[in-house]
């Protein structure tokens, strides 16, 4: 009688991200368009499949945060908050540093503290562990109970993930290509270490025979009857680990086109170089043509 109540549904949505997406959308046209050609430099001019991808992480944001998934994943279902992670921390980061000016990217590193931050931070094995140590301590249970009843904490937690999840990211999505320092193949690896480090946290989520969070098991109201918590919790998992995945495939099919794309232009560029000695052997035939 007096315990939890679901909201409507209509309190749920946030039009005011669509505002805010909206405006950034056509100031990302301005942007990638004419203001790419006046400040960038040569080989700065984006394709159309990196415009794309930003515009498909704009549309993600909207998802994460203007739809009901934000406030169904916060007072209803872990599964629907892990999908708003998983759109966070793996999907978001790695379309917006595509779609990313390399002038733009350029402009912001000038300012002295971020360029030492994100040099440092972005160093591939403190980007990797520092994101996959935090997104674990996150999910223990008793940091968890206390993130979900304190919003401020939580909020301040979620900006640091999603930091950390795009120096995580920027080692394989660099937009800058002096600041791209790993090779086709370390990117490889990292993306697989990357793979692996998340595979605990999931695990443990997914084969927990007991709801590990008292706040969905007993806090907040069940609005699936046709879930249990424990169901609800190892979808939860589920869904994470199958989005890193199909998110990591897709990054390794990107790298090694990349990789393939290189491979092609290093052959075109060795074909137009004249191999030594052929001309003065094409000279000696002529002359000793000439001779007999």
């Amino acid at each position: 009688m007096g315990g939890p109540t679901v909201e409507p549904m209509i309190s749920m949505w946030h039009f005011q991200w669509g505002a805010i997406v909206i405006i950034l959308a056509f100031v990302y046209i301005k942007v990638s368009g004419s203001l790419t050609k006046k400040y960038g430099q040569k080989g700065d001019t984006l394709s159309v499949y990196h415009k794309i991808s930003f515009f498909i992480g704009l549309f993600f944001i909207f998802l994460a945060k203007g739809t009901p998934l934000d406030d169904i994943g916060m007072k209803y279902l872990f599964s629907a908050h892990m999908g708003e992670m998983a759109l966070e921390y793996l999907i978001i980061p790695p379309l917006l540093l595509l779609g990313i000016p390399a002038w733009v990217a350029r402009k912001i590193l000038k300012v002295p503290f971020i360029d030492k931050m994100v040099s440092s931070m972005t160093k591939p094995i403190i980007a990797i562990i520092l994101f996959n140590l935090f997104f674990s301590i996150y999910h223990v249970p008793f940091i968890f109970d206390f993130m979900a009843n304190h919003h401020p904490f939580h909020n301040i937690y979620n900006i640091v993930m999603i930091l950390l999840s795009i120096f995580m990211w920027w080692p394989i999505t660099c937009p800058v290509s002096e600041k791209d320092h790993l090779s086709e193949l370390q990117k490889m690896g990292y993306i697989f270490a990357n793979s692996v480090l998340l595979t605990p946290a999931c695990a443990l989520i997914i084969f927990s025979g007991t709801p590990l969070y008292h706040f969905y098991g007993q806090e907040v109201p069940h609005i699936l009857p046709s879930l249990s918590v424990v169901e609800d919790q190892q979808f939860g998992g589920t869904i994470m680990k199958i989005v890193q995945e199909i998110v990591n495939g897709l990054a390794l099919g990107f790298v090694f086109y990349q990789w393939m794309k290189k491979q092609q232009e290093q052959d075109k560029r060795e074909e137009k170089i004249p191999v030594k000695g052929y001309k003065y052997l094409e000279v000696s035939h002529k002359t000793n043509h000439a001779g007999r």
